[in-house]
């Protein structure tokens, strides 16, 4: 191995585990003649040789005091302007709304439905589930309430949506509800959704966020481009930061805040 190669060997190590400026690298192997497919090729080969010896086993973290985990910091390639799933089309803005704002359901690494604000997922077998696709009852998660101390109900489900299938909204989640016939309240904690017709998939996790009725509900329809968020700071254009609130129905938050700053093109990914 020539003494080139290991100086550039030396490099590739903190650039692949994130230590150094993975543009600044890309750059200097351009400008020595490499080409992007070979960088790209170096970076992965080590990569590929660190993966080989890490277990399996997923290492467990148990925080011993609410927010124990440090800061969640997310890396954007464009700000997140909107905490409201329902009125917004980017993945970013999916993203970062969910911070503050949760879903029914939703998957978990090998894409199995795990509930989140529902107690339970609905099926045939526990009466949750019409056998022909027609309707499907969500039992709801008991004891979880809003960041504000209210109590997280079904009417919060239901306002949901009369909010995106509302016309005058123009949320860009309606078409997600646009075969739904009507939500019936069953009690304050279960809510039934009747299909116009059999609907065997109706759920998108990053889409259907439930929102609050007793925040949100003077918002809906032509009022809902009115700029609302429950996070500690908002800076547009730059950065969105949210704190821990007593409002997750989890029992355990280990993270104290999340900031979502973004990366302008001229900005260095270190």
């Amino acid at each position: 191995m020539g003494h080139e190669e290991e100086e550039l060997r030396a490099w590739v190590h903190p650039v692949a585990t994130g230590g150094a400026s993975r543009r600044q690298f890309i750059h200097t192997m351009l400008g020595l003649g490499l080409s992007v497919p070979l960088i790209a090729e170096m970076l992965a080969t080590h990569m590929s040789a660190r993966a080989q010896g890490t277990p399996d086993a997923q290492q467990t973290f148990s925080p011993t005091r609410r927010g124990g985990g440090g800061k969640l910091r997310l890396l954007y390639w464009q700000t997140p302007t909107v905490l409201n799933a329902h009125l917004s089309g980017s993945p970013t803005n999916w993203d970062a709304s969910r911070v503050v704002y949760e879903s029914l359901i939703s998957t978990d690494p090998e894409r199995n439905f795990i509930p989140m604000l529902a107690a339970e997922m609905p099926t045939v077998e526990n009466g949750g589930r019409a056998r022909d696709g027609t309707w499907v009852i969500w039992r709801l998660k008991q004891g979880v309430v809003w960041q504000d101390g209210k109590p997280f109900t079904a009417d919060d489900v239901v306002f949901t949506w009369e909010y995106a299938a509302d016309p005058a909204t123009a949320a860009t989640s309606s078409g997600l509800y646009e075969n739904i016939r009507r939500l019936d309240t069953l009690d304050e904690h279960a809510v039934k959704v009747v299909f116009k017709e059999p609907t065997p998939v109706w759920f998108y996790s990053g889409r259907t966020q439930i929102i609050p009725k007793h925040l949100l509900a003077e918002y809906k329809g032509q009022n809902a481009p009115m700029p609302h968020t429950t996070s500690s700071r908002w800076v547009p254009g730059r950065t969105r930061s949210s704190t821990s609130s007593r409002g997750m129905w989890r029992t355990t938050r280990s993270i104290p805040s999340i900031t979502c700053p973004t990366a302008p093109s001229s900005t260095p990914l270190n």
